[in-house]
């Protein structure tokens, strides 16, 4: 099926962007919920209780071509350790117009290994380089994604971020 390569790409790009979020002073306006660096992702709502603080997501090329890799090199500091105590789980939404082809929610620490991570997931800075492979044949129209990562019961946000994009 030509979009089981697609969404293998739309859903790694959600888990590396999980791994950094940023902690904005000022009240949110659109612009301020827009995530630093060379990409077209925005926070869900204001970042500033999240668990991650995001330095910047940079997207190579950007937007991404079908047929072409793509380079996604990301850094941030987590405030805290990420383990299977707090019950991580990361609910991914993808959409291709209103159709939604993708509505699952995951244990957190059981998916973070497609972008080469692992649980705990220790506090401090890092960052991380992933080169995604995008499917030259990708059917026509605007995808949407969402990432939503929280503790259990949503006691604590770890990020929340939505992208789209047009093949």
């Amino acid at each position: 099926m030509r979009l089981l390569p697609l969404l293998s790409v739309l859903l790694s790009l959600p888990a590396t962007v999980l791994s950094w979020q940023s902690a904005l002073i000022a009240a949110p306006s659109r612009a301020s919920l827009e995530v630093p660096g060379d990409n077209t992702l925005s926070y869900c709502k204001d970042p500033s209780p999240y668990i991650f603080d995001i330095s910047y997501i940079d997207l190579s090329p950007n937007p991404p071509v079908p047929g072409q890799n793509l380079t996604i090199t990301a850094a941030g500091i987590s405030s805290t350790t990420i383990d299977d105590s707090l019950g991580a789980k990361l609910f991914i939404q993808v959409k291709l117009g209103y159709i939604t082809l993708l509505h699952k929610e995951y244990d957190f620490c059981e998916v973070i290994d497609a972008v080469d991570l692992e649980c705990p997931l220790e506090k401090g800075y890092r960052k991380l380089v992933k080169e995604v492979a995008i499917p030259g044949a990708i059917p026509p129209g605007k995808y949407a994604v969402t990432a939503d990562a929280y503790t259990d019961g949503h006691a604590e946000q770890i990020t929340c971020m939505e992208g789209s994009i047009v093949f």
